[in-house]
C-alpha cells in the first residue's frame, strides 16, 4: 500500500490557485503513484483512476497540464527507462 501525499487543486481559474484562493477549487488527494523528474525540467505523478493511466505534469512555473500513458511513454520514452 502507498501513502497518499499532498492535496492537488483544480481550480477553473488559475489565478485562485496562485493566489492561494481554493474556495472555488475542487481538492483532490493523489492515489499510490509514481513522480517522475524529467530532464527538460517537469515533473509528473502517474495516477490510475478506473483503470486509466494518466499524468498529471507540471513545469517549473508550477503550471500544470495532464498527459495520456501513451503521450507520456512518447514524450519521455519511459518503455527504455529513459526520462
Amino acid at each position: 500500500m502507498c501513502p497518499e501525499y499532498g492535496i492537488l487543486y483544480n481550480c477553473e481559474n488559475e489565478e485562485d490557485k496562485i493566489a492561494g484562493n481554493y474556495e472555488n477549487c475542487t481538492m483532490s488527494y493523489p492515489s499510490c503513484s509514481n513522480r517522475y523528474s524529467c530532464e527538460d525540467g517537469i515533473y509528473c505523478w502517474e495516477s490510475n483512476k478506473d483503470n486509466i493511466t494518466s499524468y498529471d505534469c507540471y513545469n517549473t512555473q508550477d503550471s500544470s497540464f495532464e498527459l495520456t500513458q501513451d503521450e507520456f511513454e512518447t514524450k519521455y520514452y519511459t518503455k527504455e527507462q529513459s526520462y
